[in-house]
C-alpha cells in the first residue's frame, strides 16, 4: 500500500501547475449574467486572493453557464451572498473552456 501512495505522489509531482483547478474565497464583487445560447458565459469576480488560478484565466473572472440546473443553483448562490454581504469560496475546473480567459467554475459554497 505505501508502495502505491508513493507511486502516485511521485506521478503527480509531474502535472503541470497549470492543470489544477484554482480556487479563490472573498466577497461578491460583480455578476454579470449572459447565455451561452448567445456566445457568451455568465461570469463572476470576487474579491479575494485566488489560488492556483490556471495560465488560460488572464482576467480576474470566473466563467459559469447559466444555461444548467448547476449553473443556475450557482447563480443563486452567488446572489445571495452579494445580497447579504456573504463569503463565498468558488472552485474551478482548471481550465477556461466556456470562455478562452475565464476559468470555469465547478463550485460555489456561501459561508455562515
Amino acid at each position: 500500500m505505501k508502495a502505491v501512495i508513493s507511486s502516485l505522489l511521485f506521478a503527480l509531482g509531474f502535472i503541470p501547475i497549470s492543470v489544477l483547478a484554482g480556487d479563490q474565497s472573498g466577497s461578491v464583487q460583480d455578476i454579470r449574467i449572459a447565455s451561452l445560447t448567445n456566445w457568451n458565459a455568465s461570469h463572476v469576480m470576487i474579491n479575494g486572493a485566488w489560488n492556483s488560478r490556471p495560465a488560460c484565466a488572464t482576467i480576474g473572472w470566473w466563467a459559469f453557464d447559466i444555461d444548467t440546473p448547476s449553473g443556475r443553483a450557482m447563480l443563486a448562490t452567488l446572489l445571495t451572498a452579494k445580497v447579504t454581504g456573504k463569503t463565498v469560496i468558488l472552485w474551478g475546473a482548471g481550465t477556461c473552456t466556456l470562455n478562452g480567459v475565464m476559468e470555469t467554475l465547478l463550485q460555489v459554497s456561501i459561508q455562515p
